[in-house]
């Protein structure tokens, strides 16, 4: 992933050094985009979630060494790189292909690789092309990472399956979360791909992802204000106002990714539509019958964050 970045950094430096007299302010002027300011609103949108792996920190935080300080620093880093490398990477595409010309940029299927093959030959084209294919391979190990924990923290909290909150002694990991949502992307994309096309199905479950993620935006918005005032840490500009504005863009996101409505891409909101309902039916089927007294709740949590917390029966007094 490293070396990725360090390609992608030194080949744009190239590119934009080449360009010579191609390099402007212009593209950065939201008449060139489709639509104007309403494409420029769009494309920031794509672009957000686009960069959303950075908040894997947050997933993979409490495995970590003085976990507050390092997610809050993972977060500044991780998402300050990730910008850079965009604004780099995306200003060196455009004045490389043509400021003027982008609509054909967005109608080639690999366009980037067009233009690293131009400016520094089929070597570098060749090279990138496979770090290309590492880059989606990464990502698919990413994903399964943090949907892994966020189902270790899930059953943790008693809202799926308790056996899925077991750690397994010898690594520390969650395996039973990791090895069962491994196996329910591989089952999902072998039965998509039998019903649909690769191509098709690939679509239709990264829509299936993006929906939860929305969704999972939307509840932590709306969750934050309470947990920071329940917490007693709230701010309105930091646990009101910047929540409102994340669930006003989410909701634009779900519209776009919703409508208009085609098939079989609308497969893709279906699908998570049937699941999240699947989903709400469980928790009440859970919440109709009580915990056991033994349940580990937050005594678990205390242990897992190195914090031993000592529960301590008072009897009532009289009266």
């Amino acid at each position: 992933g490293l070396a990725e970045l360090v390609l992608m950094v030194v080949v744009s430096i190239v590119i934009v050094a080449l360009s010579g007299k191609a390099n402007t302010a212009r593209v950065f002027n939201p008449t060139l985009a489709h639509h104007g300011f309403a494409g420029v609103g769009i494309g920031m949108l794509l672009s957000a979630f686009s960069m959303s792996g950075s908040t894997a920190t947050v997933y993979l935080g409490h495995e970590a060494h003085m976990a507050h300080r390092s997610i809050r620093r993972a977060l500044l880093v991780s998402t300050t790189a990730v910008v850079v490398v965009f604004l780099l990477v995306s200003y060196a595409m455009t004045v490389g292909w043509g400021p003027a010309k982008m609509a054909s940029f967005s109608g080639s299927n690999i366009p980037g690789l067009l233009i690293i093959g131009h400016f520094l030959g089929k070597p570098f084209e060749l090279l990138t092309a496979v770090f290309m294919a590492n880059s989606i391979f990464s990502a698919i190990v990413a994903s399964t990472l943090v949907v892994s924990r966020v189902t270790h923290s899930m059953a943790r909290a008693g809202v799926m399956p308790r056996g899925l909150s077991s750690v397994d002694r010898a690594s520390g990991t969650p395996r039973a979360a990791v090895t069962t949502c491994l196996g329910l992307a591989a089952a999902g994309s072998v039965a998509a791909s039998a019903i649909w096309n690769p191509n098709t199905a690939f679509i239709v479950l990264i829509l299936v992802g993006t929906m939860g993620e929305f969704i999972g935006h939307i509840i932590g918005n709306l969750a934050l204000p309470r947990f920071a005032t329940r917490s007693h840490i709230f701010r309105p500009a930091v646990h009101l106002l910047l929540p409102a504005a994340s669930l006003i863009t989410t909701a634009i996101g779900v519209y776009y990714t919703v409508f208009p409505v085609s098939f079989p891409t609308a497969w893709g909101p279906i699908l998570f539509g049937v699941g999240l309902l699947s989903f709400i039916g469980f928790l009440a089927i859970k919440k109709a019958r009580p915990l056991p007294s033994n349940s580990p709740g937050i005594a678990a949590l205390g242990k897992e964050l190195g914090i031993e917390l000592v529960v301590h029966e008072v009897a009532p007094k009289a009266g």
